[in-house]
Formats: C-alpha cells, sequence, structure tokens
C-alpha cells in the first residue's frame, strides 16, 4: 500500500470509529520498552481531528501497512497526550483484556499477533 493510500485508509478508520475527518501532521516513531524489553516498536500517524466535539488531536496505526490490515486510531484524551501514551494505551488495554478473558481480549489480541525472536510485542508498520 502506497503511502498516501494508507493514510487515507488511517483518515478513513477516524471517521468511522470516531465521526469526525482527519488532517495528517505528521510520523512519529515510538519504541515502547518494559522492564528494560522492547514490546512495542512502529510508526504512529498523527491527525488533527475536525468536527470531533471532545478533542481536536488523535493517533493512528495499522498492524501491516502493506496489507492494510486492522487499524488502530486512539483520541487525544488523558491520560493519552502524545503518539507515545496513545500506544501504551493500547497495550495497557491488551494486557488487562488478556488477563480478565474478555471478548475484548480477542480483538486486542488480532493486534498483537506478531511475536519477535525474544517474545517482545510487535505492533505497527515497519
Amino acid at each position: 500500500m502506497s503511502e498516501s493510500k494508507y493514510i487515507a485508509w488511517l483518515q478513513a478508520a477516524f471517521k468511522k470509529l470516531h465521526g469526525c475527518e482527519a488532517r495528517h501532521v505528521e510520523t512519529v516513531p515510538v519504541i515502547e520498552r518494559w522492564k528494560g524489553k522492547t514490546v512495542w516498536e512502529g510508526e504512529v500517524e498523527v491527525f488533527d481531528l475536525i468536527g470531533h466535539p471532545a478533542t481536536k488531536r488523535g493517533y493512528a496505526w495499522a498492524y501491516n501497512k502493506e496489507k492494510g490490515s486492522e487499524s488502530v486510531a486512539v483520541l487525544e484524551l488523558p491520560p493519552v497526550i502524545s503518539p507515545q501514551t496513545a500506544v501504551r494505551a493500547v497495550l495497557v488495554g491488551y494486557v488487562k483484556s488478556k488477563t480478565k478473558g474478555s471478548r475484548t481480549g480477542e480483538l486486542y489480541k488480532r493486534y498483537f499477533r506478531s511475536k519477535s525472536k525474544s517474545g517482545d510485542l510487535r505492533l505497527g508498520r515497519r
């Protein structure tokens, strides 16, 4: 998938999930570590949101950019205040849902299917 199609695809995710338009601002590389290990590494797309009643910014990425599979679109609402905290919020949601065995946990598992050789979770595009 080309970069412009990828951005348009993420913009469509904001429209579908949050009912607002999104204008791409920048791409931010994020590495999230826990206990000295990388648990997430990828690029987060930053968007200005138009027409959302509660926020003006959002963050999005995909499990696999080339295949255009499963997007994540997170609103900038506390505690989410940056690309890093958006990733952290999704990771925390994943861990909580996985430990509770909830149906939501199955949705998060799709985002974390790929594991590196060291067992670290990987998400996002590379």
